[in-house]
């Protein structure tokens, strides 16, 4: 069985006691300090983080990378540290004074550190302790000192390695520290007294977690923390309870949506939908939310409407079961003072957020990119006039001809019945172009008098939006193949071809996409001839689309095609 993680983070720390804040002279007066490490009613039972290591242990080729491990030593404002407290952690005060650093940039380095070598590489990876105490409570109460730090979401989830200890050896009950962990299975402990205790610690934790690793034991279900660093959960049983009282919480804070509620599961695929995102949230934010989930930025879908305006959902493709169990509680999990809620989905719906971000009315204008037959796209500097009256064998090269002298743009016909209208939309680079191609009115076209007016952009976008509505031909079942459901999303129904159009001359039409003579059926009528239409199977449902936009509504040779999706 493959591990659910890429990397484990060890993280071990040491902490002095919080002694109360009475006078600088007093926390420097070393006879005083010792008086009131006697006081124990004075005394936080918590005590300050004043210290941490951490290393990344890779799962896969089980072992600690150079580079990937690095020690904090932790100073406070308005709090002198002297040497009596700085024995128990193996740390000389000249060290700490000249290399400590405040616990915000401390925390921002080791953001850093997980962001650049995991998080935008797609990697999976959970925190590892030993103990509880560091990550909800010492490192917590650090927390709150300091007005202005947020954890991460990645300090939500980790493990124990005493846990994990006795999970595979369930035998060893009555072991409670590292050493009777290093002394039960005969590694010897090499605490090494000139460095510091939490890196002696760090170093001991690997080699247990290594002995763990190559004996077999699969790390999975690690402690989930709330927000308020109260709810541990390790058990299989504890983080069910934990799911249920979520998704008690979310009900009751359900007002509206669309969707399930996060309790159904509409769908056996791996997708969430997360709602309420602020609106300037980018891959980033998403990966930080998940807290170390294993995600990819294809694996992410941002939704837009039709406007091109982000929704605020994001849809999420992810790579197993577990990964989905543990996203699914992080619902009602803060981002930047947003609630996020999390909701099962399926997989047409992350394709169809997926495809709404290839949309063309979130693009913004390229004055600079060359006209394309595919490019629909329109700038204010640009002349828009109105064909009326061409004959429907009318082709692109004949209005071109008309107006020789012009820079026209782009060519859009209407189509009615998936045949070309007498009707045209033409896009000049200017304005001024369009007012000279006024003078064309009348003019003939292959015998046929046209009507040249001037038109505008809310016209022409609302012609590109309204005007493509004619249905696609209805076929039998013995006129059409057997396509696998799986294939059904990234086949295309082509319409309007030629009778004597060839397999090959279609694999040179789409010759920007992975298309052979196998991807093409051509359909027959009733009568066993070719009825100018044919299905065309691509490699995914991303190639459909982009071919249903960019191929829809062109020229293949003197023939105008219409495109649809295979249903």
């Amino acid at each position: 069985m493959a591990q659910n993680y890429d990397f484990i983070i060890v993280i071990t720390g040491s902490k002095i006691k919080d002694y109360p804040k009475k006078n600088d002279k007093y926390q420097a007066d070393p006879h005083i300090a010792a008086l009131l490490e006697n006081d124990q009613e004075n005394i936080d039972p918590v005590g300050i983080l004043i210290d941490f290591t951490f290393c990344a242990y890779d799962l896969q080729n089980k072992m600690v990378q150079n580079g990937h491990e690095g020690n904090f030593m932790i100073k406070y404002e308005n709090l002198n540290v002297v040497q009596n407290q700085l024995d128990s952690c193996r740390i000389a005060k000249e060290k700490y004074d000249a290399d400590s650093v405040f616990l915000k940039e401390a925390l921002q380095k080791l953001n850093d550190f997980l962001y650049t070598n995991f998080i935008r590489e797609g990697k999976n990876f959970c925190f590892m302790s030993f103990g509880d105490d560091l990550l909800t409570k010492i490192l917590p109460q650090a927390v709150k000192k300091v007005n202005d730090i947020k954890l991460a979401p990645h300090f939500y989830q980790y493990f124990d390695i005493l846990s994990e200890f006795k999970k595979h050896l369930p035998h060893a009950v009555q072991l409670y520290t590292l050493q009777e962990m290093l002394a039960y299975t005969n590694l010897k402990n090499k605490e090494n007294s000139f460095e510091p205790f939490s890196t002696s610690t760090c170093k001991n934790v690997v080699r247990l977690l290594n002995m763990l690793i190559n004996e077999g034991h699969i790390l999975q279900n690690p402690k989930m923390i709330n927000s308020s660093f109260q709810s541990v959960i390790d058990t299989n049983d504890d983080k069910n309870v934990y799911i249920a009282q979520r998704q008690i919480k979310s009900r009751k804070n359900y007002v509206r949506a669309r969707t399930p509620s996060p309790f159904k599961n509409p769908t056996r695929g791996y997708y969430l939908r997360l709602r309420g995102l602020p609106y300037n949230s980018t891959e980033f934010e998403v990966f930080e939310f998940m807290r170390g989930i294993r995600l990819y930025k294809e694996d992410i879908a941002f939704n837009y409407d039709g406007e091109g305006k982000f929704t605020g959902e994001v849809y999420l493709r992810l790579s197993c079961q577990s990964d989905k169990y543990e996203a699914q509680n992080l619902n009602l999990g803060e981002l930047e003072e947003n609630y996020i809620e999390i909701y099962d989905t399926t997989e047409n719906e992350w394709n169809q957020a997926r495809m709404s971000q290839f949309s063309d009315k979130n693009d913004k204008y390229d004055l600079n990119a060359q006209p394309t037959n595919s490019d629909t796209r329109v700038s204010e500097d640009q002349g828009i006039i109105k064909l009326k009256g061409i004959s429907a064998n009318t082709t692109e090269q004949d209005i071109i001809t008309l107006f020789v002298g012009l820079q026209v743009q782009q060519i859009r016909r209407s189509v009615i019945g998936g045949k070309p209208g007498n009707e045209c939309f033409v896009v000049f680079k200017s304005k001024q172009e369009a007012h000279q191609a006024l003078t064309y009115h009348m003019e003939r076209i292959n015998h046929r008098f046209v009507e040249v007016t001037l038109s505008n952009i809310v016209e022409f976008s609302n012609f590109m939006a309204h005007n493509f509505q004619s249905s696609a031909p209805q076929y039998s079942k013995d006129n059409m193949p057997i396509i696998p459901n799986e294939k059904k999303p990234n086949t295309l129904l082509v319409t309007g071809l030629s009778f004597n159009v060839t397999k090959e001359q279609i694999v040179a039409f789409f010759n920007e996409y992975s298309i052979q003579d196998r991807d093409i059926y051509m359909l027959t009528s009733h009568s066993g001839k070719f009825s100018g239409n044919c299905l065309v199977t691509f490699e995914d449902e991303l190639e459909a689309q982009r071919a249903l936009k960019q191929k829809n509504f062109t020229y293949l040779g003197s023939r105008y095609i219409e495109m649809f999706q295979y249903k």
